[in-house]
């Protein structure tokens, strides 16, 4: 059954696949909305620690990332709207099916807009540099899109029991 939460957070997704494929980037005024109304949604109803438990979860897996530069600050706040609606666990789901869609999902739209040659680059360059080889950077660095990858994953990880069922 379709939740006032699905329904919230799929309109939330859909704007950020928009504006992540148009602008390249995730605004806060969305990311932050997402995680205020997923506590309030929650807190309405009584449930004080999931949504903070979720948005806590999240921020310390993809503070990591964001780190790490897999993901951008935009996408990790995203996943922070998803701890938000669906608690850490629905998170970490959806996290695990944002690994196993990012290669094909990720591709698909890069091949889509052109830019597939310049990813494939970025990997040489990569794989070249941790190989030791003196090399120079690509001219133009791509990073996929995650908001599609993040909406395909969250809709698997509502609709499919793997991964939640290996930690419930």
């Amino acid at each position: 059954m379709i939740s006032v939460d699905d329904v919230l957070l799929g309109v939330g997704l859909l704007i950020a696949c928009y504006t992540d494929l148009n602008r390249q980037k995730i605004p806060n005024a969305l990311t932050f909305s997402l995680i205020i109304l997923g506590i309030a949604s929650h807190w309405v109803r009584g449930d004080f620690l999931l949504p903070l438990i979720g948005v806590a979860a999240a921020f310390a897996l993809h503070f990591v990332l964001w780190m790490l530069q897999v993901e951008r600050g935009g996408d990790a706040k995203l996943m922070m709207g998803v701890g938000a609606f669906y608690g850490w666990s629905g998170m970490l789901a959806a996290s695990v099916w944002t690994l196993v869609l990012l290669f094909p999902v990720g591709l698909t739209v890069l091949a889509i807009k052109g830019r597939l040659g310049n990813f494939f680059e970025t990997l040489r360059f990569a794989w070249r540099k941790a190989l030791g080889y003196p090399v120079e950077p690509p001219a133009e660095k791509t990073m996929m899109p995650f908001a599609p990858v993040l909406a395909c994953a969250v809709l698997a990880a509502r609709l499919l029991p793997w991964p939640a069922s290996l930690w419930s």
